[in-house]
Formats: C-alpha cells, sequence, structure tokens
C-alpha cells in the first residue's frame, strides 16, 4: 500500500498480518542498497585438465567397445565364409563324380584298385560293386586282369544295394567298403576341422 508522507518522500507499507505491519521509507533521493552479484571462481587449470582426460578415456573406452564388437562381428562372418566355402566345395565335387558316374566318365577302376590295397595279401579275392558299376569296369577292363598278380583270383559281382561309386572288397573275414558319399563327408569333416583349428593356431607373426 502507498500512502503520501511528505512532498519529497513516499510511504510503503506491507501488510503481512492483521497484526504485523513492516514500513519501509523510500525516498527518490536516497539511491536504493545495491544487490551483490555472486562471482565466477576462477578457472582451475588442473581441474579442467582431469575433467578434459576423464572424457578422452570415455571416448576412448567406448571405441574400444566398438572395436571388440566390430571384431567379434568379424570373425564369425569369417567362419561363415570358411563353412560356406567348404560346403560349396564339396557340393561342387559331389556334383562333378555324379556327373562322372552319369556318363560312364568315373575312373571305377582306380576305386576298386584302391579298395583291394587295404586288403591283405590273400590267394583269392571278392568285390561287389553296383550293377552299373559292374559293366563300366567290365567295359573298362575289357578282358584284363584287374590285378597285376596273376597268384590272386578276383570274383566280381553285382550288388544292387550298394550306391554307385560305391565297393566292397573282401578277403576271408576282412571287409572293405569304399562309397564316394562317405568319402565326401569325410573330406567334409576333414575340411571343417582343419579350419577351426587353423584359426584357433597363432598366426606366424602373433607373440
Amino acid at each position: 500500500m502507498l500512502e503520501h508522507s511528505s512532498p519529497r518522500g513516499y510511504e510503503i507499507v506491507f501488510h503481512s498480518s492483521p497484526r504485523l505491519r513492516d514500513v519501509v521509507r523510500a525516498s527518490p533521493l536516497v539511491p536504493l542498497p545495491s544487490v551483490p552479484i555472486a562471482k565466477a571462481p576462477p578457472p582451475d587449470p588442473a581441474r579442467e585438465e582431469r575433467e578434459e582426460r576423464q572424457a578422452i578415456e570415455q571416448v576412448l573406452e567406448h571405441l574400444r567397445l566398438a572395436a571388440d564388437q566390430l571384431a567379434v562381428r568379424y570373425e564369425a562372418m569369417i567362419e561363415e565364409m570358411r563353412q560356406a566355402a567348404i560346403e560349396l566345395a564339396i557340393a561342387v565335387a559331389g556334383r562333378v563324380v555324379f556327373d562322372k558316374l552319369q556318363t560312364d566318365e568315373f575312373p571305377i577302376e582306380e576305386m576298386v584298385g584302391q579298395a583291394v590295397a587295404r586288403l591283405p595279401a590273400a590267394p583269392a579275392l571278392s568285390l561287389y560293386l553296383h550293377p552299373d558299376d559292374l559293366t563300366l569296369l567290365q567295359r573298362r577292363l575289357a578282358g584284363k586282369s584287374l590285378l597285376a598278380s596273376r597268384e590272386t583270383t578276383v570274383r566280381i559281382e553285382a550288388d544292387a544295394s550298394l550306391r554307385r561309386g560305391g565297393c566292397r572288397a573282401e578277403a576271408g573275414e576282412i571287409h572293405v567298403l569304399a562309397d564316394l558319399a562317405d568319402q565326401l563327408a569325410g573330406l567334409r569333416q576333414h575340411l571343417l576341422w582343419s579350419a577351426s583349428h587353423a584359426q584357433s593356431e597363432p598366426g606366424p607373426n602373433a607373440p
């Protein structure tokens, strides 16, 4: 509440409660008291250096974590590509063998010779082939002996239970089974094993 007290002054009355009255007398000729302004503290070079170092360390830590994640993803991608390459190579090899079987270009005599070579020396051997492979072998031999040694008698028979490219050789109680599908599966397992071990072993430049 503003009340005139004199021609040169004013009376400002603040009512806080019915029983309390604060009266402030102010004159336009008397300057108001100045309000102190808080001054900013002087710069602390050591503190600023610590804060900058902490910020840099945080950025470096984020970069390190990102690099580790990229490395893990890269290794996973390399492993997937390696397995895909092996699967593709086995598939191509199987397709080539199948095409050679269909066109009677498969070296059946070499496969039979490898199976016989795994048997011990015996006076008589028995060979079992798929009927189509037997026909192909007989045409390839053209009456010649399968073995260079004339002392071993070789009996060759057809066995429809065998797959094409397969051979079962017997010498007494010892049996040897050669199957292309099993050989391809074994080759695949060997390649996968070699790839996994090559990945786990350190390189030549590793400490």
